[in-house]
């Protein structure tokens, strides 16, 4: 074979396999774009089983992917544009969706959209050997969904994601992502009723997830999207069952722990009711994990500067404007809790079986189901308690608690010189006839389960100082 030959080979497989590598480089990339929306959007964006169109430019790269769910525009797709970056990794210098669009197979369960403005890019390795980011910034959205005899109009002002993404042991994942939203406005008009409206002005909030398996989130998020379309498809109680069911066999080995906050200020809302009020500020904060094969938990509720303005002014000053609690389950099997679940899922479960097992599962030394703190004012009265749910001696499913009310007496002469608060009068008076004095506060102890209910030691209903 003459030399020109052998260099003519060795050319055309050296430009075989760049090829070949190239090819696998822009598959690595376009699963890794896949699997990154698709978690970003909790499962909203889901691609096609068509296959993405891939068309080159020099350095450049466009992928245009295939989406599920759209009713329009016709072969919607996601398009993206990459360009190679060092070691394997891609930048994404822009991203784009429809800008108007309807996700559902029927007229009377869609979900429609514009945005007025989109911009997405960031930077995926899908080796996983640097952090993969994506930002995005979506301004001027509407949607409007119909569901039943329920419709939906929500205007958002703009909204912001910026996430990023780590290798995490055994092919996990750790993600971290933050978001805020502005100017949210939500009207829903039931069939026959009025129309009920909120308006909230900001919204903040994070999220870290760690050791996530994306193909359980997957699955998660698809049982997910498939219980929130049930009622198009009866009989919908079975196939309520069947997706929750699925749900909670996507939570096995999801994640190793999460944490995760959201704040919410400025809302205003009319239940169309007449009932129209205001609160200042929401936060809710979550963390868990569930790692020794052990769930743990816990959630912290903070409200402020809550009024109702339909409410008479006697009343509204009585409406809690601070609340705050927190709530814990620590040391609980997590086979346990998916198994107790998991009979609740069936028809017609038996609740006090249910029960009996919840208090077999608490009786699990070091486990814990709590509200650990809980507080808020009425008034002159500042209310502070805790409750626990443990089981029994005789293996029923119980619960102590725990309040303490300051200011009882400063809130009867209130209510006593106010006409419209006459009514609560014989309520406060039994309360604090059952509360025993401790300091400046009045104390109830409360047990419930195991037998007959008891406040303070004493059994309902029997006067103070008398036992059965």
């Amino acid at each position: 074979m003459g030399r020109f030959s052998r260099v003519s080979i060795m050319l055309g497989l050296t430009l075989t396999a760049s090829a070949a590598q190239a090819q696998t480089d822009i598959d690595a990339l376009r699963s890794s774009l896949t699997e990154t929306l698709s978690l970003l959007s909790f499962g909203a964006i889901s691609v096609g089983g068509q296959a993405a169109r891939v068309t080159q430019s020099g350095a450049d790269v466009q992928i245009q992917i295939p989406l599920n769910g759209f009713a329009a525009p016709a072969a919607a797709s996601v398009v993206a544009m990459a360009r190679p970056a060092a070691n394997g990794a891609w930048d994404l210098t822009s991203v784009t969706v429809p800008p108007a669009g309807a996700l559902g197979s029927s007229i009377d369960n869609v979900v429609s959209y514009t945005l007025g403005r989109q911009s997405m890019h960031g930077r995926l390795d899908p080796q996983r050997l640097s952090p993969s980011t994506f930002l995005a910034e979506l301004g001027a959205i509407a949607l409007h969904s119909a569901s039943g005899g329920q419709d939906t109009e929500q205007t958002i002002e703009r909204v912001t994601l910026n996430a990023a993404s780590t290798a995490a042991s055994a092919g996990r994942l750790d993600l971290l992502a933050k978001n805020s939203a502005s100017s949210w406005h939500v009207v829903t008009r039931e069939s026959g009723g009025e129309a009920a409206e909120s308006h909230v002005r900001h919204l903040d909030g994070q999220i870290a997830l760690y050791g996530l398996d994306h193909q359980q989130a997957a699955r998660l998020m698809a049982a997910a999207n498939g219980l929130m379309q049930t009622d198009r498809r009866p009989p919908a109680s079975s196939i309520q069952r069947h997706d929750m069911q699925e749900m909670l066999d996507a939570t096995a080995g999801l994640l190793s722990r999460f944490d995760a906050s959201q704040v919410l200020t400025g809302l205003k809302f009319d239940r169309g009711d007449r009932t129209t009020g205001t609160m200042g500020r929401l936060r809710l904060d979550a963390k868990g994990s569930a790692e020794d094969r052990l769930l743990n938990a816990g959630l912290d509720v903070a409200m402020d500067d809550l009024s109702l303005t339909s409410l008479s002014a006697d009343t509204a000053a009585l409406l809690p404007h601070h609340l705050t609690a927190r709530t814990v389950v620590a040391g609980l099997p997590v086979a346990a809790v998916t198994a107790l679940l998991r009979a609740g899922l069936v028809p017609n479960p038996d609740t006090a079986a249910l029960q009996t097992r919840a208090a077999g599962m608490l009786a699990t030394p070091g486990a814990k189901a709590a509200i650990e703190s809980f507080a808020f004012d009425a008034g002159p009265l500042h209310v502070q308690g805790s409750a626990r749910f443990l089981s029994r001696p005789n293996g029923d499913l119980g619960t102590d608690i725990h309040i303490s009310a300051s200011g009882t007496d400063a809130l009867l002469s209130q209510a006593m010189g106010k006409p419209g608060l006459q009514g609560a009068l014989p309520m406060v008076f039994l309360a604090k006839g059952m509360g025993r004095i401790q300091g400046d506060s009045i104390v109830w102890d409360i047990s419930l389960g195991g037998g007959a209910m008891t406040i303070n030691g004493v059994a309902f209903g029997q006067p103070a100082g008398h036992t059965r």
